[in-house]
């Protein structure tokens, strides 16, 4: 039998394939998950003050865009590191070795790696500049109406950084409570009354409640981007591959990989061990984890494997073997 040009792993090592991929996605998911942080951290309260200060509350719009801007290189730069990892993993066969190729090929230069990641950096920043935008401004107007001096205005907005509206409101609900277990219930036994807590107290647990809100979506937005991340990093370096020795992308199978836990989606459950030609979707508008509407695509950690072929027959005999739909 002829051997194909290159395969991404062998048919028997299928378990290193299902590693590989899942080494990749939990990398991605770390570099993300830290650079979220990052940008959170990198605004401070003295920065916030000196804004406020002067009266002119819609320049603190101002203290996100760097640390946005950031936080969108980090994506592709983690983009490129996933890529790298991946054409690095291709596996050539005898036939592409003795052509002088060694490995697959990811260049972060090519064209369709540049459109996704200019793609990913003006969703990126436009998306989290609105969601932070609309955090910051519900944290202010709160403050202003309670009449807050500018050191504890700045800390209600500091606290917001990083927060998307509705987690914001988490937060005002949780101070709202603090606030009301100081105020002394009579029909209650005073034996049993709640503590009472001192406003230091309360910013101390509503920081505390903040940090814990904004590890929450850090963990969501690195679950949801790395995966995004993965998929096309993965994708895009397995193409680049196929175009740098002749594989035809005919002949090249994907098969869908869900993990087989209660976190995971029953329809992804279901897609597990489906199989697909490469560019054949398995659901409409999905070719690959990460693709379609937020019920699809958040926290999903489903991952995709690949085989390549040298005749139709051997995709087809292939493709009739999947377990998934």
């Amino acid at each position: 039998m002829n051997a194909a040009m290159f395969r991404s792993f062998s048919k028997a090592r299928k378990p290193a394939k299902s590693r590989h991929a899942e080494q990749l996605l939990a990398r991605a998911e770390a570099l993300v998950y830290r650079a979220f942080l990052q940008f959170a951290q990198q605004v401070q309260n003295a920065d916030i003050e000196a804004i406020l200060e002067t009266g002119d509350y819609a320049a603190l719009d101002l203290l996100f865009e760097l640390p946005i801007e950031r936080f969108a290189a980090a994506w592709n730069s983690t983009f490129v590191d996933i890529g790298t990892r991946e054409a690095n993993a291709i596996e050539l066969t005898q036939k592409a070795r003795a052509k002088g190729t060694v490995t697959g090929t990811f260049n972060p230069g090519d064209p369709e790696a540049a459109r996704l990641m200019q793609s990913a950096s003006l969703n990126l920043i436009r998306n989290l500049t609105a969601q932070q935008r609309a955090a910051t401004r519900r944290a202010l107007a709160r403050g202003l109406r309670q009449g807050l001096g500018t050191a504890d205005l700045a800390e209600l907005v500091r606290n917001s950084i990083g927060l998307d509206e509705n987690r914001q409101r988490q937060l005002e609900i949780f101070e709202d409570a603090l606030r009301g277990m100081r105020a002394e219930d009579m029909e209650v036994p005073e034996a049993t009354r709640p503590p009472v807590l001192s406003d230091k107290q309360i910013r101390q647990r509503v920081k505390r409640k903040a940090d814990q809100l904004l590890r929450h979506r850090a963990g969501v937005i690195a679950r949801t981007e790395s995966l995004r991340i993965t998929a096309q990093a993965r994708d895009n370096a397995l193409r680049q591959s196929i175009r740098a020795v002749g594989q035809s992308e005919q002949l090249v199978g994907v098969e869908w990989i869900a993990v087989d836990d209660s976190r995971t989606r029953d329809r992804h459950r279901e897609r597990n061990g489906a199989r697909r030609r490469l560019g054949d979707a398995f659901a409409p508008g999905i070719y690959k984890p990460g693709d379609g509407p937020p019920e699809e695509s958040i926290n999903c950690r489903c991952t995709l494997l690949y085989e390549f072929f040298d005749s139709e027959d051997e995709l087809m005999r292939w493709l009739a073997a999947g377990s998934g739909s």
